[in-house]
């Protein structure tokens, strides 16, 4: 099952794991910590060469949440999970600097309005 397959190495990925084949998924998948680690993935903080991976992987054809959700249930969830995180840290490139110069201009704002 290839679409499983890919839903598995995307999370595996995310978590850090230095290879992505099936012993090692499963281990991971037995983990009784597993569901935590990935609702507190730390998603603000990813690094440029994982997002890379992570987008290559999640923009092949194979990567197909439908197909995948048909496939298993868990890996159509973990599917979606590894492509919300991606589609948000992507986000995050692009507003966190927008966001800080906020924080800048606002405080420029402030202190212009005490001088007034």
């Amino acid at each position: 099952m290839p679409a499983v397959e890919l839903a598995l190495k995307c999370t595996l990925i995310y978590l850090g794991y230095a290879k992505q084949d099936w012993p090692v998924a499963q281990k991971a998948l037995a983990d009784m910590k597993f569901l935590d680690r990935l609702r507190n993935y730390e998603k603000d903080s990813i690094p440029e060469v994982l997002l890379t991976k992570i987008k290559n992987l999640t923009e092949k054809h194979e990567f197909n949440i439908e197909t995948m959700t048909r496939a298993s249930k868990a890996a159509g969830g973990l599917a979606k999970w590894c492509y919300a995180i991606r589609i948000y840290a992507e986000t995050q490139i692009v507003v966190k600097p927008l966001l800080e110069k906020q924080l800048v201009m606002t405080a420029k704002y402030d202190q212009a309005q005490i001088e007034v």
